[in-house]
């Protein structure tokens, strides 16, 4: 029998076959067409030390930090080869904690942006409130809620960036605000130039130009001119924070490097949330049978519908927290 006449020879062209098609199948897959199906208008673009753009669709606000890498300078996404700016259109999916716009040409790569908050335009009210009826041998109270934002900020900040008011009285510029850079680099001290919405823009009192930064530990400088160290060798951790509107307020609760949740199931702008809280956290239950299974959230922030309150979101009697 003549060598290449074996067997073994006449099944090789049927693997070899088997083996294009499935590469061939596989390319297909990663060059499937990504969806862009969120599509807003540019409303905002902070400038000044980084780019935040406040992008609008029909129901929500989205503010979205350019994620481009730059050696130096600011780093600024470009939409059509063009900087993005107030009025233009865009086209965009969300991936976790992450949006993409489309490449502009078929060897360019997405636009890529972390996604800093995700706030409803039209709030919807509480029916009935559920909120439970105040325990006197209990140290928390009750209150019931309607989840407005969900959003990101850097963990030890004093809350997170909104570009829809809370309640009560908007805080003024105030004064020297620690934080890190929106480009990246070690904490620095700024005199804040606004206080509007977003991460705050300030000229550094070591002097320079202005610089956006997003505040971290309470926002209050120490010394001037000495930032403020954030504990770790690495880069700045962000974690996830959700805004829930109450008839008495607005709270900010921080979750942790994972979405915000009950049990399993991820919370949603527009849910309704009943929880009991103290002074410093929120205690939320999954299953109202199961009371002892609880997450525990802290608050950051509680912006009361009387000004007077501002600092109290539980009660004025200096109780301990339960541990």
């Amino acid at each position: 029998m003549p060598f290449l006449s074996h067997p073994v020879f006449r099944v090789i062209p049927l693997f070899v076959a088997i083996i294009l098609l499935g590469g061939s199948h596989s390319s297909a897959l990663d060059k499937a067409p990504k969806n862009y199906s969120e599509s807003g208008t540019v409303s905002a673009v902070a400038t000044k030390g980084g780019h935040v753009y406040r992008v609008e669709t029909d129901s929500r606000i989205y503010q979205l930090l350019c994620a481009r890498f730059v050696l130096f300078g600011s780093p600024e996404c470009k939409l059509a080869g063009k900087p993005i700016a107030v009025g233009d259109a865009l086209h965009f999916r969300l991936d976790n904690d992450w949006a993409y716009l489309p490449p502009p040409g078929p060897d360019d790569s997405e636009e890529k942006f972390r996604v800093i908050s995700i706030e409803l335009k039209d709030i919807p009210k509480l029916a009935v409130s559920t909120a439970a009826a105040a325990d006197p041998n209990s140290k928390t109270q009750s209150a019931s809620g309607v989840v407005t934002g969900t959003g990101m900020h850097i963990k030890g900040s004093r809350g997170g960036s909104w570009s829809t008011p809370g309640a009560g009285v908007a805080p003024g510029a105030g004064g020297p605000v620690v934080g890190v850079p929106v480009t990246g680099g070690p904490p620095v001290t700024v005199v804040p130039m606004s206080s509007g919405p977003g991460p705050v823009t300030g000229v550094p009192v070591t002097g320079g130009g202005p610089v956006t930064v997003v505040p971290v530990s309470g926002g209050q400088a120490g010394t001037a001119g000495q930032p403020m160290a954030i504990g770790g060798g690495g880069g700045p951790v962000w974690v996830h924070s959700v805004r829930v509107k109450t008839d008495s307020g607005v709270y900010e609760l921080e979750c942790s490097t994972k979405p915000c949740a009950l049990g399993d199931k991820q919370i949603g702008l527009g849910e309704t949330l009943t929880f009991r809280f103290d002074k410093k956290h929120a205690y939320l239950t999954p299953d109202p049978s199961k009371p002892s299974q609880q997450e525990k959230y802290r608050i950051l922030k509680f912006e009361s519908n009387d000004p007077s309150k501002q600092a109290e979101p539980a009660d004025a009697e200096g109780k301990k927290d339960p541990e």
